[in-house]
């Protein structure tokens, strides 16, 4: 652990989460990337004002964000591998620079 300027820094092991869904791959790949919007608590779990739907862009370099109401888009995170029906991953860190932020597999 380091001590900076009365801030503790210290490593966080990955998150590792699995889940088992009893549907082909393909399905279950493109139920969580393609509409994300569906199952997402977006009422909750969001940064931007009165959100309406997220998206993740399905590219290399795409983003994931919310869109709210007016239109205006807040980032989540850039995808950094796009391999369907197999592999996804992103950063997921929202208000942070890009070179701080941490992946999501």
């Amino acid at each position: 652990m380091a001590r900076s300027d009365d801030v503790l820094s210290f490593t966080v092991p990955p998150v590792v989460k699995t889940v088992t869904v009893r549907c082909p791959v393909a399905t279950a790949f493109r139920q969580f990337a393609e509409d994300i919007a569906a199952w997402w608590p977006l009422a909750t779990h969001h940064i931007g004002n009165e959100p309406e739907s997220c998206v993740i862009e399905g590219r290399v370099g795409g983003r994931v964000f919310e869109r709210d109401a007016k239109g205006t888009e807040t980032l989540w995170g850039i995808v950094q591998t796009w391999e369907p029906p197999h592999r996804l991953a992103f950063t997921w860190q929202v208000n942070i620079p890009p070179n701080r932020r941490s992946a999501s597999t």
